[in-house]
């Protein structure tokens, strides 16, 4: 479906949404100024465009037991595919990884990750991502506080 710029009840629209994804059709309607089918054919067509890729619940890593939050820069050799698609696997895998981004620079993805424990990070930075064959090198920043997120 070819692609058109968003409008300004568009941008509403997600924003409500980006707020809360289980709003009913009717109080969304209300909060954009819409009819319920009105704003229905707009979220219908916002996901078929692929600007809306879901809805998904948003988890409080604190309530799961996991007390810190990190993100750990990595560096894979680049050479071998093999060891990259291999390396993206595991990650996929890794419960306490929140996202992977492949990113430019000098290292080659960016994981945000979840411990239990500055301990637990530390165990899982040796056994789980320095100890991956193919891995250069690794290092972690741990997050203090949450400014922005969304």
């Amino acid at each position: 479906m070819k692609k058109h710029p968003l409008d300004r009840l568009d941008k509403e629209i997600l924003r409500c949404l980006g707020e809360d994804g289980r709003l009913s059709w009717s109080e969304l309607g209300k909060r954009v100024n819409l009819s319920v089918s009105a704003t229905q054919r707009r979220v219908e067509k916002l996901q078929q465009q692929e600007v809306i890729s879901g809805f998904k619940a948003r988890l409080n890593p604190k309530a799961m037991g996991y007390d810190v939050l990190a993100f750990v820069d990595v560096r894979v050799e680049r050479q071998n595919l093999k060891t990259t698609r291999d390396f993206r696997a595991m990650i996929e895998g890794c419960e306490q990884v929140r996202a992977c981004y492949m990113i430019s620079g000098d290292n080659d993805y960016r994981l945000e990750v979840m411990a239990e424990s500055v301990a637990a990070l530390g165990k899982f930075m040796l056994e789980t991502v320095l100890s991956f064959p193919g891995v250069r090198d690794a290092s972690s920043s741990l997050v203090f506080d949450t400014v922005k997120e969304h």
